[in-house]
């Protein structure tokens, strides 16, 4: 039984991932000119900060409709400040909250690389958590999307194990290099 609701969350995430999916050649697109714009005005031709902000970019775009522009404005209303209360019976219940996680897993990953101060755990999960809080807000007021509370929690935890990847990454490159330039 477990092996099973376990894959039927995993295939409702898998084809809930096809819209946003959908949504990133235009957001590649949209990247690679605000790149070479800000790269060209402001990072005086930083190749890897122009690539970084190319692929946040095409992030943001493909994450602002997912959540927001893909639905239609009165469409869904309501508040729900219980927590876990998203975690219903079904598969699909389960699988928007741990799509909730992963739509934010790459703010938490991108937002160190390019922003120094979002080194700081604090910081960088703050703004995840300042992220969610927004979302939810927006999607309040335009009614656009239920105003959950478990959204803003699961959202600040996918930016805190985006900021935990990031740091496991710089543990293994910075062990790599020390290894690689150790005399015998």
């Amino acid at each position: 039984m477990v092996q099973n609701d376990f894959s039927s969350i995993f295939i409702c995430i898998l084809e809930d991932l096809a819209e946003p999916i959908s949504y990133l050649p235009a957001g590649l697109l949209i990247g690679m000119a605000a790149a070479i714009i800000y790269s060209r005005l402001i990072l005086r031709g930083n190749p890897k900060k122009a690539g970084l902000l190319w692929v946040f970019t095409a992030y943001l775009y493909a994450a602002a409709n997912t959540v927001y522009f893909s639905r239609e404005p009165g469409s869904r209303e309501g508040i729900d400040w219980m927590f876990l209360e998203s975690w219903g019976a079904s598969p699909s219940s389960k699988a928007f909250v741990i799509e909730n996680i992963l739509l934010t897993i790459p703010l938490g990953l991108l937002l160190p690389l390019l922003w120094r101060p979002c080194r700081k755990i604090w910081i960088c999960v703050g703004i995840g958590f300042l992220a969610g809080v927004g979302i939810e807000l927006l999607q309040l007021i335009t009614k656009r999307g239920y105003c959950q509370a478990d959204d803003v929690w699961t959202n600040t935890l996918g930016a805190f194990l985006g900021w935990c990847i990031w740091r496991l990454a710089c543990a293994v490159f910075e062990k790599q290099s020390a290894d690689t330039f150790r005399l015998p």
